[in-house]
Protein backbone atom coordinates (compact mmCIF):
# COMPACT_ATOMS: atom_id res chain seq x y z
CA UNK A 1 0.00 0.00 0.00
CA UNK A 2 2.92 2.54 0.56
CA UNK A 3 4.34 2.08 -2.80
CA UNK A 4 0.94 2.43 -4.51
CA UNK A 5 0.91 6.02 -2.66
CA UNK A 6 4.43 6.64 -3.63
CA UNK A 7 3.70 5.97 -7.14
CA UNK A 8 0.56 8.32 -7.10
CA UNK A 9 2.50 11.02 -5.39
CA UNK A 10 5.47 10.15 -7.73
CA UNK A 11 2.56 11.06 -10.98
CA UNK A 12 1.21 13.80 -9.37
CA UNK A 13 5.02 15.36 -9.23
CA UNK A 14 5.88 14.21 -13.30
CA UNK A 15 2.75 16.35 -14.84
CA UNK A 16 2.87 19.13 -13.23
CA UNK A 17 6.19 20.09 -14.52
CA UNK A 18 4.99 18.40 -18.37
CA UNK A 19 1.27 20.87 -17.97
CA UNK A 20 3.69 23.86 -17.43
CA UNK A 21 6.01 22.62 -20.20
CA UNK A 22 3.72 22.25 -22.78
CA UNK A 23 1.61 25.71 -21.71
CA UNK A 24 5.10 27.61 -22.44
CA UNK A 25 5.57 25.64 -25.61
CA UNK A 26 2.11 26.33 -26.53
CA UNK A 27 2.55 30.10 -25.48
CA UNK A 28 5.51 30.53 -27.53
CA UNK A 29 3.64 29.29 -30.43
CA UNK A 30 0.98 31.19 -29.92
CA UNK A 31 3.14 34.33 -29.90
CA UNK A 32 4.58 33.19 -32.90
CA UNK A 33 1.44 32.83 -34.93
CA UNK A 34 0.89 35.90 -33.75
CA UNK A 35 4.23 37.48 -34.30
CA UNK A 36 4.36 35.95 -38.07
CA UNK A 37 0.70 37.11 -38.57
CA UNK A 38 1.37 40.74 -37.87
CA UNK A 39 4.71 41.00 -40.32
CA UNK A 40 1.93 38.74 -42.66
CA UNK A 41 -0.47 41.94 -42.11
CA UNK A 42 2.04 44.51 -42.64
CA UNK A 43 3.60 43.02 -45.54
CA UNK A 44 0.07 43.22 -47.15
CA UNK A 45 -0.46 46.58 -46.11
CA UNK A 46 3.40 46.90 -47.79
CA UNK A 47 2.11 45.44 -50.95
CA UNK A 48 -1.38 47.26 -50.88
CA UNK A 49 0.18 50.71 -50.51
CA UNK A 50 3.02 49.72 -52.85
CA UNK A 51 0.21 48.87 -55.36
CA UNK A 52 -1.47 52.52 -54.87
CA UNK A 53 1.23 53.74 -55.27
CA UNK A 54 2.10 52.51 -58.59
CA UNK A 55 -1.25 53.38 -59.84
CA UNK A 56 -1.07 56.77 -58.58
CA UNK A 57 2.43 57.36 -60.47
CA UNK A 58 0.32 55.76 -63.39
CA UNK A 59 -2.64 58.42 -63.17
CA UNK A 60 0.04 61.04 -62.87
CA UNK A 61 1.55 60.26 -65.86
CA UNK A 62 -1.29 59.44 -68.19
CA UNK A 63 -2.35 63.20 -66.78
CA UNK A 64 0.61 64.54 -67.68
CA UNK A 65 0.44 63.71 -71.52
CA UNK A 66 -3.19 64.11 -71.88
CA UNK A 67 -2.11 68.06 -70.62
CA UNK A 68 1.39 67.95 -73.24
CA UNK A 69 -0.99 66.88 -76.42
CA UNK A 70 -3.66 69.70 -75.51
CA UNK A 71 -0.72 72.35 -74.99
CA UNK A 72 2.82 71.07 -75.85
CA UNK A 73 4.50 73.61 -73.74
CA UNK A 74 2.60 72.37 -70.10
CA UNK A 75 4.70 72.05 -67.74
CA UNK A 76 4.05 69.74 -64.21
CA UNK A 77 3.41 71.20 -60.88
CA UNK A 78 6.61 72.11 -59.21
CA UNK A 79 4.62 70.25 -56.12
CA UNK A 80 3.50 67.07 -55.29
CA UNK A 81 -0.66 66.37 -55.68
CA UNK A 82 -3.09 64.75 -53.63
CA UNK A 83 -4.95 61.54 -54.81
CA UNK A 84 -6.44 58.79 -53.16
CA UNK A 85 -4.79 57.48 -50.30
CA UNK A 86 -1.27 59.14 -51.58
CA UNK A 87 0.38 61.61 -53.80
CA UNK A 88 1.70 61.66 -56.82
CA UNK A 89 5.05 64.06 -58.52
CA UNK A 90 5.49 64.57 -62.07
CA UNK A 91 8.65 65.90 -63.32
CA UNK A 92 9.56 66.22 -67.32
CA UNK A 93 12.18 65.87 -69.22
CA UNK A 94 12.64 67.41 -72.99
CA UNK A 95 15.47 65.76 -75.12
CA UNK A 96 16.02 65.74 -79.04
CA UNK A 97 12.09 65.24 -80.68
CA UNK A 98 10.99 63.13 -77.17
CA UNK A 99 9.82 64.19 -73.91
CA UNK A 100 10.25 61.89 -70.92
CA UNK A 101 7.37 61.82 -68.64
CA UNK A 102 8.65 60.19 -64.71
CA UNK A 103 5.75 60.32 -62.39
CA UNK A 104 6.30 59.26 -58.68
CA UNK A 105 3.37 58.02 -56.68
CA UNK A 106 3.80 57.74 -52.36
CA UNK A 107 1.43 55.89 -50.22
CA UNK A 108 2.66 56.68 -46.30
CA UNK A 109 6.62 56.37 -47.47
CA UNK A 110 6.07 54.29 -50.39
CA UNK A 111 7.00 55.28 -53.65
CA UNK A 112 6.45 53.64 -57.15
CA UNK A 113 7.81 55.64 -60.34
CA UNK A 114 6.31 55.10 -64.15
CA UNK A 115 8.07 56.92 -67.03
CA UNK A 116 6.77 57.42 -70.62
CA UNK A 117 8.44 58.20 -73.44
CA UNK A 118 6.76 60.52 -76.06
CA UNK A 119 7.75 61.17 -79.44
CA UNK A 120 5.76 63.88 -81.52
CA UNK A 121 4.51 62.53 -84.91
CA UNK A 122 4.56 64.31 -88.36
CA UNK A 123 2.70 66.41 -89.06
CA UNK A 124 0.33 65.33 -91.51
CA UNK A 125 -2.94 63.17 -92.09
CA UNK A 126 -0.68 60.19 -93.99
CA UNK A 127 1.24 59.59 -91.11
CA UNK A 128 -0.84 56.63 -89.81
CA UNK A 129 -1.27 54.74 -93.55
CA UNK A 130 -3.81 54.54 -96.00
CA UNK A 131 -7.33 55.34 -95.04
CA UNK A 132 -10.65 55.11 -95.37
CA UNK A 133 -12.90 56.51 -92.55
CA UNK A 134 -15.89 54.36 -93.57
CA UNK A 135 -13.91 51.21 -95.60
CA UNK A 136 -11.46 50.20 -97.28
CA UNK A 137 -11.50 47.37 -99.95
CA UNK A 138 -9.34 45.39 -102.73
CA UNK A 139 -10.48 43.01 -105.23
CA UNK A 140 -9.39 41.16 -108.34
CA UNK A 141 -5.51 40.89 -107.45
CA UNK A 142 -5.18 44.53 -105.95
CA UNK A 143 -2.12 45.09 -103.33
CA UNK A 144 -0.90 47.54 -101.12
CA UNK A 145 2.37 47.41 -99.79
CA UNK A 146 4.62 49.99 -98.29
CA UNK A 147 8.10 52.00 -99.44
CA UNK A 148 10.53 54.72 -98.08
CA UNK A 149 10.46 57.48 -100.86
CA UNK A 150 13.57 59.18 -98.66
CA UNK A 151 16.12 55.40 -99.86
CA UNK A 152 13.45 54.51 -102.80
CA UNK A 153 12.13 57.41 -104.59
CA UNK A 154 10.75 55.50 -107.24
CA UNK A 155 9.19 52.72 -105.45
CA UNK A 156 11.05 49.82 -107.29
CA UNK A 157 11.72 47.75 -104.50
CA UNK A 158 7.96 47.31 -102.46
CA UNK A 159 8.17 46.10 -98.75
CA UNK A 160 5.90 44.62 -96.24
CA UNK A 161 5.43 48.23 -94.42
CA UNK A 162 2.40 48.90 -95.35
CA UNK A 163 0.22 50.83 -92.98
CA UNK A 164 -4.26 50.39 -93.89
CA UNK A 165 -6.54 51.87 -91.86
CA UNK A 166 -10.21 52.37 -91.45
CA UNK A 167 -13.23 52.78 -88.35
CA UNK A 168 -15.27 50.73 -89.99
CA UNK A 169 -14.46 47.97 -92.61
CA UNK A 170 -11.39 46.44 -94.59
CA UNK A 171 -12.44 43.80 -97.10
CA UNK A 172 -10.51 42.16 -99.33
CA UNK A 173 -11.26 39.49 -102.24
CA UNK A 174 -10.09 37.79 -104.78
CA UNK A 175 -6.56 37.07 -104.43
CA UNK A 176 -6.37 40.58 -103.17
CA UNK A 177 -3.32 41.64 -100.15
CA UNK A 178 -2.22 43.90 -97.62
CA UNK A 179 1.48 43.40 -97.53
CA UNK A 180 1.47 45.01 -93.55
CA UNK A 181 -0.64 45.77 -91.03
CA UNK A 182 -4.13 46.10 -91.40
CA UNK A 183 -6.35 48.33 -88.25
CA UNK A 184 -10.04 48.76 -87.81
CA UNK A 185 -11.37 50.02 -84.41
CA UNK A 186 -13.67 47.77 -82.11
CA UNK A 187 -16.80 48.29 -83.81
CA UNK A 188 -15.05 47.49 -87.54
CA UNK A 189 -14.21 44.11 -89.32
CA UNK A 190 -11.73 42.87 -91.47
CA UNK A 191 -12.58 40.34 -94.00
CA UNK A 192 -10.53 38.33 -96.27
CA UNK A 193 -12.57 36.22 -98.82
CA UNK A 194 -11.24 33.96 -102.10
CA UNK A 195 -7.18 33.57 -101.32
CA UNK A 196 -7.05 37.28 -99.55
CA UNK A 197 -3.94 37.83 -97.64
CA UNK A 198 -2.40 39.89 -94.98
CA UNK A 199 0.67 39.60 -94.34
CA UNK A 200 1.61 41.54 -91.01
CA UNK A 201 -1.26 42.14 -87.93
CA UNK A 202 -4.84 42.64 -88.10
CA UNK A 203 -5.66 44.89 -85.23
CA UNK A 204 -9.81 45.21 -84.44
CA UNK A 205 -9.58 47.15 -81.45
CA UNK A 206 -7.15 50.37 -83.01
CA UNK A 207 -7.99 53.43 -81.49
CA UNK A 208 -6.92 56.08 -84.03
CA UNK A 209 -5.17 59.69 -83.64
CA UNK A 210 -6.12 62.84 -85.01
CA UNK A 211 -7.11 63.65 -87.18
CA UNK A 212 -8.61 60.15 -88.79
CA UNK A 213 -10.97 59.98 -85.69
CA UNK A 214 -12.77 62.41 -87.40
CA UNK A 215 -11.56 63.68 -90.49
CA UNK A 216 -11.77 67.81 -90.82
CA UNK A 217 -13.31 69.25 -94.16
CA UNK A 218 -10.88 70.79 -97.11
CA UNK A 219 -11.13 74.61 -96.28
CA UNK A 220 -10.41 76.48 -99.72
CA UNK A 221 -7.54 78.95 -98.87
CA UNK A 222 -9.28 82.63 -99.21
CA UNK A 223 -6.07 83.70 -101.28
CA UNK A 224 -6.93 80.90 -103.77
CA UNK A 225 -10.67 81.42 -103.60
CA UNK A 226 -10.14 85.46 -104.72
CA UNK A 227 -7.96 84.46 -107.25
CA UNK A 228 -8.94 85.85 -110.35
CA UNK A 229 -10.62 83.43 -112.46
CA UNK A 230 -9.12 81.84 -115.41
CA UNK A 231 -12.18 79.70 -116.69
CA UNK A 232 -11.03 76.55 -118.88
CA UNK A 233 -7.17 75.55 -119.28
CA UNK A 234 -7.65 73.36 -122.06
CA UNK A 235 -4.61 71.46 -123.43
CA UNK A 236 -4.77 69.25 -125.77
CA UNK A 237 -3.38 67.56 -130.09
CA UNK A 238 0.45 67.26 -128.80
CA UNK A 239 0.78 70.37 -127.33
CA UNK A 240 2.97 71.84 -124.13
CA UNK A 241 1.42 74.74 -121.83
CA UNK A 242 3.91 75.66 -119.03
CA UNK A 243 2.40 77.41 -115.91
CA UNK A 244 4.29 79.48 -113.66
CA UNK A 245 4.70 79.51 -110.08
CA UNK A 246 2.00 81.45 -108.36
CA UNK A 247 -1.59 81.01 -107.07
CA UNK A 248 -4.62 80.43 -109.80
CA UNK A 249 -8.38 79.70 -110.21
CA UNK A 250 -10.05 77.73 -112.88
CA UNK A 251 -13.27 76.32 -113.32
CA UNK A 252 -11.76 73.21 -115.24
CA UNK A 253 -8.69 71.74 -116.17
CA UNK A 254 -8.38 69.34 -118.88
CA UNK A 255 -5.81 67.40 -120.87
CA UNK A 256 -5.21 65.07 -123.50
CA UNK A 257 -4.44 63.67 -126.62
CA UNK A 258 -0.15 63.69 -125.83
CA UNK A 259 -0.22 66.73 -124.66
CA UNK A 260 2.22 68.26 -121.77
CA UNK A 261 0.96 70.68 -119.07
CA UNK A 262 4.24 71.50 -117.09
CA UNK A 263 4.08 73.54 -113.93
CA UNK A 264 7.79 75.33 -113.71
CA UNK A 265 7.27 76.95 -110.34
CA UNK A 266 8.89 76.25 -106.80
CA UNK A 267 5.02 76.17 -105.55
CA UNK A 268 2.06 76.33 -107.79
CA UNK A 269 -1.34 76.37 -105.70
CA UNK A 270 -4.43 75.92 -107.96
CA UNK A 271 -8.23 75.91 -106.81
CA UNK A 272 -10.22 73.64 -109.98
CA UNK A 273 -14.08 74.70 -109.15
CA UNK A 274 -15.69 71.47 -111.18
CA UNK A 275 -13.74 69.02 -113.48
CA UNK A 276 -9.90 67.75 -113.69
CA UNK A 277 -9.36 65.32 -116.64
CA UNK A 278 -5.53 63.65 -117.13
CA UNK A 279 -6.39 61.63 -120.25
CA UNK A 280 -5.34 59.36 -123.30
CA UNK A 281 -1.47 59.34 -122.91
CA UNK A 282 -0.92 63.14 -121.93
CA UNK A 283 1.46 64.02 -119.06
CA UNK A 284 1.96 66.52 -116.49
CA UNK A 285 5.54 67.72 -115.51
CA UNK A 286 5.81 69.25 -111.79
CA UNK A 287 9.45 70.57 -111.59
CA UNK A 288 8.28 72.15 -108.19
CA UNK A 289 5.69 71.53 -105.96
CA UNK A 290 2.12 71.58 -106.87
CA UNK A 291 -0.97 71.74 -104.34
CA UNK A 292 -4.04 71.42 -105.79
CA UNK A 293 -7.36 72.04 -104.19
CA UNK A 294 -10.91 71.03 -105.84
CA UNK A 295 -14.61 72.28 -105.22
CA UNK A 296 -17.42 70.38 -103.12
CA UNK A 297 -18.87 69.21 -106.38
CA UNK A 298 -15.39 68.71 -108.26
CA UNK A 299 -14.24 65.54 -109.96
CA UNK A 300 -10.37 64.55 -110.31
CA UNK A 301 -10.38 61.80 -113.22
CA UNK A 302 -6.84 60.55 -114.33
CA UNK A 303 -6.67 57.34 -117.17
CA UNK A 304 -5.99 56.03 -120.02
CA UNK A 305 -2.17 55.66 -119.92
CA UNK A 306 -1.91 59.53 -118.18
CA UNK A 307 1.22 60.25 -115.98
CA UNK A 308 2.10 62.74 -113.52
CA UNK A 309 5.79 63.00 -112.26
CA UNK A 310 8.91 64.37 -113.32
CA UNK A 311 9.17 64.90 -117.10
CA UNK A 312 12.75 63.53 -118.74
CA UNK A 313 14.30 64.56 -121.90
CA UNK A 314 13.63 61.42 -123.64
CA UNK A 315 9.67 61.92 -122.61
CA UNK A 316 9.95 59.58 -120.17
CA UNK A 317 7.78 60.22 -116.43
CA UNK A 318 9.90 59.20 -113.41
CA UNK A 319 7.46 59.82 -110.23
CA UNK A 320 7.93 62.85 -107.96
CA UNK A 321 8.09 62.89 -104.76
CA UNK A 322 4.26 61.94 -103.32
CA UNK A 323 4.99 65.45 -100.97
CA UNK A 324 5.61 67.38 -104.12
CA UNK A 325 2.00 66.96 -105.47
CA UNK A 326 -0.68 67.47 -102.74
CA UNK A 327 -4.72 66.89 -103.78
CA UNK A 328 -7.25 68.43 -101.25
CA UNK A 329 -10.65 67.80 -102.40
CA UNK A 330 -13.97 68.79 -100.71
CA UNK A 331 -16.05 66.76 -102.68
CA UNK A 332 -18.76 65.03 -101.84
CA UNK A 333 -19.39 62.68 -104.96
CA UNK A 334 -18.33 59.08 -104.90
CA UNK A 335 -16.45 59.69 -108.40
CA UNK A 336 -14.58 62.90 -106.22
CA UNK A 337 -11.69 60.89 -107.58
CA UNK A 338 -11.30 58.15 -109.85
CA UNK A 339 -7.49 56.89 -111.65
CA UNK A 340 -8.03 53.69 -114.25
CA UNK A 341 -6.52 52.29 -117.17
CA UNK A 342 -2.86 52.10 -117.02
CA UNK A 343 -2.44 55.57 -115.46
CA UNK A 344 0.45 56.48 -113.03
CA UNK A 345 1.30 58.44 -110.61
CA UNK A 346 2.76 59.54 -107.08
CA UNK A 347 1.06 61.93 -104.55
CA UNK A 348 -0.74 62.85 -101.72
CA UNK A 349 -4.86 62.38 -101.60
CA UNK A 350 -7.02 64.20 -98.78
CA UNK A 351 -10.43 63.84 -99.52
CA UNK A 352 -12.44 63.55 -96.41
CA UNK A 353 -15.75 63.59 -97.72
CA UNK A 354 -15.86 61.74 -101.47
CA UNK A 355 -14.56 58.45 -102.55
CA UNK A 356 -11.15 57.61 -104.20
CA UNK A 357 -11.52 54.76 -106.89
CA UNK A 358 -8.34 53.01 -108.50
CA UNK A 359 -9.59 50.48 -111.47
CA UNK A 360 -7.77 48.85 -113.98
CA UNK A 361 -3.27 48.13 -113.69
CA UNK A 362 -3.34 51.28 -111.59
CA UNK A 363 -0.05 52.14 -109.91
CA UNK A 364 0.29 55.00 -107.00
CA UNK A 365 2.65 56.01 -104.64
CA UNK A 366 2.62 58.04 -101.95
CA UNK A 367 -0.61 58.81 -99.61
CA UNK A 368 -4.43 58.85 -99.57
CA UNK A 369 -6.68 59.76 -96.61
CA UNK A 370 -10.26 59.51 -97.61
CA UNK A 371 -14.02 58.52 -96.44
CA UNK A 372 -13.85 55.50 -98.50
CA UNK A 373 -11.13 53.82 -100.77
CA UNK A 374 -11.72 51.07 -103.61
CA UNK A 375 -9.25 49.25 -105.10
CA UNK A 376 -10.20 46.91 -108.44
CA UNK A 377 -8.84 45.04 -111.25
CA UNK A 378 -4.47 44.68 -110.84
CA UNK A 379 -4.71 48.09 -108.80
CA UNK A 380 -0.77 48.60 -106.73
CA UNK A 381 -0.90 51.00 -104.33
CA UNK A 382 2.63 51.61 -102.66
CA UNK A 383 2.39 53.33 -99.21
CA UNK A 384 5.17 55.89 -98.59
CA UNK A 385 6.09 55.33 -95.43
CA UNK A 386 8.74 58.62 -95.05
CA UNK A 387 5.60 60.47 -94.68
CA UNK A 388 6.05 59.68 -90.70
CA UNK A 389 8.71 61.96 -91.00
CA UNK A 390 7.11 64.68 -92.35
CA UNK A 391 5.63 68.11 -91.47
CA UNK A 392 3.53 69.72 -93.83
CA UNK A 393 2.01 72.66 -93.08
CA UNK A 394 -0.90 73.10 -95.25
CA UNK A 395 -2.58 69.44 -94.46
CA UNK A 396 -6.15 70.13 -93.80
CA UNK A 397 -6.43 67.85 -91.42
CA UNK A 398 -4.09 69.36 -88.87
CA UNK A 399 -0.20 69.51 -88.99
CA UNK A 400 0.51 70.01 -85.58
CA UNK A 401 1.58 66.74 -85.34
CA UNK A 402 0.62 63.76 -83.18
CA UNK A 403 2.11 62.74 -80.14
CA UNK A 404 2.61 59.09 -79.47
CA UNK A 405 3.73 57.06 -76.76
CA UNK A 406 6.70 54.70 -77.76
CA UNK A 407 7.85 53.62 -74.48
CA UNK A 408 6.10 52.69 -71.37
CA UNK A 409 8.57 51.88 -68.47
CA UNK A 410 8.89 51.21 -64.42
CA UNK A 411 12.09 52.44 -63.35
CA UNK A 412 11.84 50.00 -60.33
CA UNK A 413 9.79 47.34 -61.58
CA UNK A 414 11.64 44.72 -59.61
CA UNK A 415 10.17 46.14 -56.52
CA UNK A 416 6.62 45.09 -56.96
CA UNK A 417 7.95 41.94 -56.76
CA UNK A 418 9.76 42.13 -53.56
Amino acid sequence: MVGDSNMKHYKKGFLLPMGVIFIFIMLIVGMGILYLGTLEQLDVKRRLNREKAFYLAEAGAYRAYAHIKQNRNWQPEEDALPLGDGTFFVTREDESGRINIISTGNVKGIEEKVQLTLRRGSGNSWAQGLFGSTRVTLANHSRIYGYDSSTDPYGNNPTNTAEVGSLSLISLANNSSIYGNASVTSDGRITLINNSNITGNQNTDTVFDEPLNDLPPVEIPSDLLNASPGGKLLVSGNNTYSLPGGNYRYEEIKTSNISVLRFTGDITRIYVENKVEIENNSKWDIQGTLILYLGTNSTLDVKNNSKIGIMQPDGSVLPNLPVNFRIYSASTRNDAVIMQNNSNMAGLLYVPEGWVQLWNNRKFLGGIVTKALDLYNNVKVIYDTNLMNLDIEDDPGGGAGTLRIIRWTKPNWINRLQ
